[in-house]
């Protein structure tokens, strides 16, 4: 890791990766619950995640390396193999891309699927697949 130029933990990447994956879960498991309120929740969560990722901006912007996130070895059975989250410039701005025009479709969305028998399920989907996106840019 030392020739990436790993600068030091940062926990606010934890909240970039893992704020839509807790509005996918909430909007799966409670979705008969919260009807129509489960777009506005969606599209909160992924709001947070482009406020989390403008935040990024200034402490990835100073660093010449990457910022580390989470790092752990995986597991016995993976020998050599480490699983990390790293933000550099490049990764923050796929991440603002991502969450940004993710939350526009977000909202979009939900006028477009009002009254659909999966409304709470399509933005499960959707929180899911941006938590998704997001792993494969900051991973």
């Amino acid at each position: 890791m030392h020739q990436l130029g790993v600068a030091g933990s940062y926990p606010l990447l934890y909240a970039i990766w893992l704020l839509p994956l807790a509005g996918a879960i909430v909007c799966w498991a409670f979705g008969p619950q919260l009807r129509n309120l489960a777009g506005w929740l969606g599209s909160a969560t992924i709001a947070a995640a482009f406020v989390a990722t403008l935040l990024s901006w200034g402490a990835a912007m100073q660093h010449t390396g990457a910022l580390l996130g989470a790092h752990q070895h995986i597991g016995a059975w993976f020998r050599g193999f480490d699983f990390g989250l790293l933000l550099d410039p490049l990764s923050l701005i796929w991440a603002l891309i991502i969450t940004g025009v993710g939350f526009v479709i977000h909202v979009y969305s939900i006028g477009y699927m009002s009254g659909d028998r999966a409304f709470a399920r399509f933005f499960a989907y959707m929180n899911f697949f941006v938590f998704a996106m997001l792993t494969l840019v900051l991973a």
